[in-house]
């Protein structure tokens, strides 16, 4: 069996990791892989061939051009049992194609406006985002990172057996397990994106300070100057002497020793699956997440939540002889934040407000047939 691995787009971050992932998944599989790619760095072996066009990446034209005619040059000369395709967008093929639908700005409920983050996200949602939905039904096969992802997919008209929910692997580099350290410390290891949400935490800082409480750090993993909004909240917590740290990009050992010794924020509103929800659960950290769907789906064992809202601004929080206690704060924006209160072991216990009424149980992490291509279309089983 033949199978091609589309995947121009990939270059850094998830998209990137995604891609190895299945090439690791690929050096041991008894198939005959093509890898179609732009500039991302893997090695053939005797099972794999890469196709590298680091001319896609010159503009969002080469792109469009190379998607609609290249690619399909290339699924004509090489004959692939099956495509899988890891860029989000179906391509108009006549094999059987897998698509790995990773994307979540087109199905989530927050909008973004043109002006923001220089109309990137806009054009997510409404421009391409139309491209992924319509193509949804080419393809013959979805896979989604979590449940959530599947029921919008189901409510754009896919039927729901050709839809898998695949979660991405967590394997830590050594055992590892939450200690409590004795010291305030709250880590947020995520990306300068903009729904990433570093500002709701920079608020709660301020507000923080005004009330005069001053013993904690929190650890952000940006070095200050990844764009100019970037930069602002840099300039805001050096000129009012916040107490956050910026310590630029870690290796994936030193964010487990973070969640080691750390309580987890994750006020994201915008994710397919959110890793590190699910990396500091396995550890034991204590989390505080937004109240979002990934997030209700990830954390089924007691977490604690604060409403969503990108503008929410403070947390009042203090630390007890028995453990973490934060008070119920009103914020300007009309959230409220749930107080949590620790346990000896470690996990978060909610108040009745913010307990979940129901929570899927999350599917196995282990590749399964079921996951990836088992053969051409007149073969394959259901």
């Amino acid at each position: 069996m033949k199978i091609l691995v589309y995947d121009v787009a990939a270059s850094s971050g998830g998209a990137l990791t995604i891609l190895k992932n299945v090439y690791e998944y690929a050096k041991n599989s008894e198939f005959e892989w093509l890898f179609v790619l732009s500039v991302a760095d893997l090695r053939e072996t005797d099972n794999i061939k890469v196709l590298k066009f680091p001319e896609v990446k010159q503009s969002w034209r080469n792109r469009l051009n190379f998607d609609k005619t290249q690619a399909l040059k290339l699924i004509e000369e090489y004959k692939p049992d099956t495509v899988l395709n890891l860029q989000n967008v179906a391509l108009k093929c006549s094999c059987e194609q897998v698509l790995y639908l990773h994307q979540p700005l087109p199905f989530c409920k927050h909008k973004f406006r043109v002006w923001q983050g220089g109309g990137r996200y806009w054009i997510y949602q409404n421009v391409i985002g139309r491209m992924i939905k319509k193509g949804l039904k080419r393809a013959d096969k979805i896979i989604v990172q979590s449940a959530w992802m599947k029921d919008a997919v189901q409510r754009c008209g896919v039927a729901v057996d050709k839809i898998t929910v695949m979660p991405p692997n967590i394997i830590l580099p050594r055992d590892a397990l939450y200690t409590d350290s004795g010291e305030n410390v709250f880590f947020y290891p995520a990306s300068s994106t903009l729904y990433k949400n570093h500002e709701v935490i920079v608020k709660a800082c301020e507000q923080l300070n005004k009330n005069g409480v001053t013993d904690y750090t929190v650890v952000f993993t940006l070095n200050g100057n990844e764009s100019k909004r970037i930069s602002k909240l840099y300039g805001v917590c050096k000129n009012k002497n916040l107490n956050i740290n910026w310590i630029g990009t870690l290796d994936y050992a030193e964010v487990i020793g973070m969640y080691e010794k750390s309580v987890l924020l994750f006020p994201s509103y915008v994710e397919t699956f959110g890793l590190p929800l699910k990396e500091a659960r396995t550890v034991g950290a204590p989390i505080l997440a937004a109240d979002m769907p990934f997030s209700r789906e990830i954390l089924t064992t007691k977490p604690s939540w604060w409403n969503y809202s990108p503008i929410c601004p403070g947390i009042s929080t203090r630390r007890t002889s028995s453990g973490w206690r934060s008070s119920t704060k009103a914020c300007s924006c009309g959230s409220l934040y749930s107080p949590p209160t620790r346990t000896t072991a470690g996990c978060m216990k909610p108040s009745r407000r913010a307990t979940p009424s129901s929570a899927p149980t999350e599917p196995s992490t282990r590749p399964s047939s079921a996951s990836m291509p088992r053969g051409p279309r007149r073969d394959r089983r259901r």
